[in-house]
């Protein structure tokens, strides 16, 4: 809270909520204090203007937002979506509502990914479903953070397996077993 123009006499309380700065001319200084220490009462109590009752789980928005006609991706990266959604995602937090998770649930859901010895850019296509439907959340007014952002750095490097070829003894052997052998060929 502030003199919007100094000296001027009219008292004026600022909030920024949502990614929005909002604010709204009190009067004098006496009852801008008392706005401004109701507003950081209810802050503090966790009353953030959200309607608890109207979050859903995790397991019902992430199909709506999956199934939204809205979706713009190739049917080929919608079926990796939705596998990664069925797969992971919603064992893991189905039942929880938007609002109750928190950023330790998400490092904690990346921790058992990489336990899962996933390859890096399969745990990351992962976590860009649940940051899509955490940034859809933010734009349908149920959440105001992005849980997922920065949290693509714990998904490590790439863990390739080391390719183990034939050695030139093995070749020689392969060849020697496949000598005689006929192959059917087929013409269409």
């Amino acid at each position: 809270m502030r003199e919007k123009v100094k000296d001027s006499g009219e008292w004026w309380v600022f909030i920024n909520h949502k990614g929005k700065r909002r604010s709204k001319k009190i009067g004098d200084k006496r009852t801008a204090n008392k706005v401004a220490r109701r507003i950081r009462e209810r802050l503090a109590a966790g009353d953030l203007g959200m309607i608890r009752d109207r979050c859903p789980a995790i397991a019902t928005y992430g199909q709506k937002w999956l199934d939204s006609p809205l979706r713009g991706q190739a049917e080929s990266t919608l079926v990796k979506y939705k596998e990664a959604f069925e797969l992971n995602i919603k064992p893991h937090f189905g039942s929880k509502r938007l609002d109750e998770i928190k950023k330790r649930h998400v490092k904690d859901f990346v921790g058992e990914l990489k336990g899962k010895e996933l390859s890096t850019s399969r745990s990351q296509v992962i976590l860009f479903v649940l940051s899509g439907m955490f940034e859809n959340a933010i734009e349908d007014e149920l959440i105001s953070v992005n849980l997922c952002q920065k949290m693509r750095r714990y998904c490590g490097n790439d863990t390739r397996k080391e390719i183990n070829p034939l050695t030139p003894n093995e070749v020689q052997e392969t060849l020697d077993n496949a000598t005689g052998l006929k192959f059917a060929t087929y013409t269409a």
